[in-house]
């Protein structure tokens, strides 16, 4: 965050919270000085991230700091950004160990992975297991025949 964003930033706050400038004002001893504070504090942090946090905060989607917490008002913005961060890292490595597992086992958008297609006796059980169960549906055969069959095809490919 640059010198401007912070500017912007805090523009943002007291007009969320308007209460806060005087507050300030009333209890530090120098609030510019805690200002350059918060600052430091949110250097690290895009001015998107902080204001999102502002924006959820004033719309309700989280709560915002209690009032005996203003003294660390910058710490609660830093903490939301960092656990928004994390959050988004954990989502993005899950989706990596998924899209791994599937390229792995073959897993392919349809349901069914490819394993089907490089492996021939795979092919063929798939193939025979279809054709069986048809005939399950259209009641050419039991659900107990079917059953047989399947085990029997199922033998071929172990």
């Amino acid at each position: 965050m640059t010198p401007q964003d912070f500017s912007t930033w805090q523009n943002r706050l007291f007009i969320m919270q308007p209460s806060l400038l005087g507050w300030l004002k009333a209890n530090s001893p120098d609030y510019r000085e805690t200002l350059k504070l918060w600052f430091k504090i949110l250097k690290p942090y895009r001015l998107d991230e902080c204001l999102l946090v502002l924006d959820e905060w004033s719309t309700g989607i989280y709560e915002p700091p209690k009032a005996y917490e203003r003294d660390n008002f910058a710490l609660h913005v830093r903490a939301a950004v960092e656990l928004k961060r994390d959050r988004k890292r954990k989502e993005q490595e899950q989706r990596e160990r998924l899209q791994m597992y599937k390229q792995r086992s073959g897993f392919t958008r349809g349901g069914r992975g490819n394993i089907v297609q490089r492996d021939p006796r795979m092919a063929e059980a798939y193939r025979l297991l279809k054709a069986e169960d048809n005939k399950r549906k259209k009641g050419l055969i039991s659900v107990d025949e079917y059953e047989t069959k399947k085990a029997e095809i199922l033998e071929m490919v172990q």
